[in-house]
């Protein structure tokens, strides 16, 4: 996901088997593109330039894209500064093999100015007929689930019989809730934190035993089962549920 987006099909299998693998690098690159059409690959303007966050590269007016410069910031977004004309910025993101694929184009243009990009490692899962790797899209179709990586590195998803996606393993900054008895009745709350700003204001000024016996109240209240809290020493803690 780049700026709480998804507007391109980064890896598409034509054939799905048993078991999938999908990975990347946290890593990206950043090019331009003239046009944004849903249903076509991606096509490049400029060649990629390796970037980080905080750094800024320069589009100028011969259609160069420059070196990335300024001061390395991982939490902070990374720019382009178009000085062209109207484009339309990209971002790859690296595979294990060092090869890059596309998984954002922006759907509206730059003219003239700066444009901000903030990926967060966050995808989404679904099936669609006639899409295929690279190619751009306005919104996701179909049943889909969105998996957060922003706290843990690896997550596995399963396809129930009635067409469901359901994530079945948990990490350790992650909620999964219950409203029935079978695995299929679980859905996951990505991030503790996201979940937990639904009871703000209460939970700002809370000390984390409070917080942690409103939470749990609340998840009983919403039909959830919680069934032990283990505590992290990075101070989280863990909801755990019955299977």
């Amino acid at each position: 996901m780049v700026n709480n987006a998804y507007t391109v099909i980064w890896e598409g299998k034509k054939s799905v088997l048993a078991n999938n693998t999908f990975a990347w690098e946290p890593k990206y690159e950043l090019f331009a593109t003239l046009n944004f059409q849903s249903g076509i690959q991606v096509g490049a303007e400029t060649d990629p330039q390796p970037i980080q966050g905080g750094l800024t590269c320069l589009l100028n007016s011969a259609s160069i894209l420059g070196t990335p410069t300024g001061s390395i910031d991982a939490s902070s977004p990374f720019y382009m500064d178009n000085q062209y004309a109207l484009v339309h910025p990209v971002v790859n993101v690296i595979m294990p093999d060092n090869s890059s694929l596309p998984i954002y184009v922006a759907e509206h243009g730059v003219i003239i100015g700066m444009a901000e990009l903030l990926p967060k490692e966050k995808v989404v899962v679904w099936f669609e007929q006639k899409v295929e790797t690279s190619m751009m899209i306005s919104k996701v179709q179909g049943i889909s689930i969105e998996l957060d990586f922003t706290t843990i590195s690896s997550q596995s998803v399963r396809y129930t019989n009635d067409m469901k996606f359901v994530a079945t393993s948990v990490g350790p900054n992650q909620l999964f809730c219950f409203k029935g008895p079978k695995l299929e009745d679980a859905f996951p709350v990505q991030g503790l934190l996201d979940y937990l700003v639904k009871f703000q204001p209460l939970i700002r000024d809370a000390v984390r035993g409070s917080l942690i016996i409103y939470v749990m109240e609340r998840l009983i209240d919403e039909g959830y089962r919680p069934e032990t809290v283990d505590f992290h020493p990075n101070g989280t803690f863990h909801i755990s549920f019955p299977k």
